[in-house]
């Protein structure tokens, strides 16, 4: 195999790890022997993950999230900046992929305990593929290399990608979830089963279910968002957060909800939304947005707060453009990032303790935007290595 992100991914491996058979085992004792180099790596990545050879029945939600939680987080403290793969990270990024895949384990479960913010975002975002990702619930994936290609699942029995066309097969489970997995300095636009239009922004990922249910239709979303909901009044459209639920019947909208942030941001362009905090109580009723309404779901206090939006500026990522009001530097920092994929140190503590206001249009030269930045901050961008700087 060519890397061990390819071994750690391959079903046989997930089998042997977490339940071998003869088959299995006579596989890789053949393929350690011809492939000695990988002997230690391949053996340590087993060893972790044999700690989730469980059954799904057997195993309740709170214990899913805690061993996610201790798989994804395990190994990785300190690297969060960095964009090289580590043999932890990439033992924790099969673990994840077990999770989604082999146990049917979905984000909404994490956001339900409320634990989803500790996801190291290096994990899927910082230290991902360079393209885009799609994981298919069967537990195959895709790249996508272009940017302009639609994801289309609108054929429920089939993935769309420009001329490549991939029958989906249905593993039946009830958790079953697809996930597009979009890294810094990328976009995708995805197309649901429904017809609904999804235009995901940098550094975000959405978990699909395999299929809608009976009840309703939903999504799972940790990033930011554009959503084009077709009208269905029997079957309202739900989206999770880690921090939110919303529920619409057919309305455009946008979700800013990077987990990492303190706060989430909701805002409506046309029709009606409900929302509500995830970790709600059971008589928690749900607040209502109308057009140019926005919500902010702040997590140190627990509150959602609506006021009216700026209709000329929700959507103002999609066109490359960042609106500073004042905001400290490492408010503004994380869009440069996840745009141009790459990594600002600010060195400078002045700097953190100033407000800054302005608008920053990142789709032109990388170079600009620095001038931009060190313009408003009265500081010096300097490279440190490969798409590593600091801001000093």
């Amino acid at each position: 195999m060519a890397n061990l992100q390819d071994y750690i991914e391959d079903p046989r491996f997930i089998k042997w790890a977490l339940d071998p058979d003869q088959e299995t085992e006579v596989y890789f004792i053949n393929y350690i022997e011809q492939h000695p180099d990988e002997r230690a790596g391949l053996l340590r990545a087993r060893e972790e993950l044999k700690a989730l050879k469980v059954q799904q029945h057997l195993v309740s939600q709170k214990r899913k999230s805690e061993i996610y939680n201790s798989v994804v987080t395990a190994g990785t403290k300190g690297q969060v900046r960095k964009r090289t793969i580590s043999l932890n990270m990439i033992v924790s990024y099969a673990a994840v992929a077990i999770l989604f895949f082999a146990l049917g384990f979905a984000v909404t479960n994490l956001q339900r305990e409320n634990k989803a913010s500790s996801v190291p975002e290096s994990l899927l975002v910082k230290s991902a593929a360079l393209n885009t990702m799609v994981y298919l619930a069967d537990g195959s994936k895709k790249e996508i290399s272009d940017p302009e290609m639609l994801i289309d699942f609108s054929n429920s029995s089939q993935l769309v990608l420009g001329t490549d066309t991939i029958v989906l097969r249905k593993t039946g489970l009830a958790d079953a979830t697809n996930m597009v997995v979009v890294p810094y300095g990328k976009r995708a636009n995805i197309r649901l089963y429904d017809q609904s239009m999804v235009e995901l922004n940098a550094g975000s990922r959405i978990l699909i279910p395999e299929v809608f249910s009976k009840e309703n239709r939903s999504a799972c979303l940790l990033g930011e968002a554009f959503f084009d909901i077709t009208k269905d009044p029997n079957h309202p459209f739900l989206v999770n957060t880690s921090k939110t639920e919303i529920k619409v019947l057919g309305t455009s909208f946008s979700v800013d909800a990077y987990p990492d942030r303190k706060e989430e941001t909701t805002f409506l362009k046309e029709g009606t939304v409900w929302l509500r905090k995830i970790n709600h109580s059971i008589l928690s009723g749900w607040a209502k947005l109308k057009p140019n309404d926005q919500a902010k779901t702040i997590e140190e206090t627990g509150t959602i707060v609506i006021s009216k939006g700026n209709e000329q500026s929700y959507d103002l990522w999609k066109r490359g453009i960042i609106t500073i009001n004042n905001e400290s530097i490492d408010d503004v920092i994380p869009n440069v990032e996840q745009f141009f994929n790459i990594s600002i140190t600010v060195s400078n503590e002045q700097i953190r303790t100033r407000l800054l206001t302005g608008k920053m249009h990142l789709n032109t030269d990388m170079n600009e935007v620095f001038e931009y930045l060190e313009n408003l901050t009265d500081g010096t961008i300097e490279k440190v290595n490969a798409g590593e700087y600091v801001l000093q």
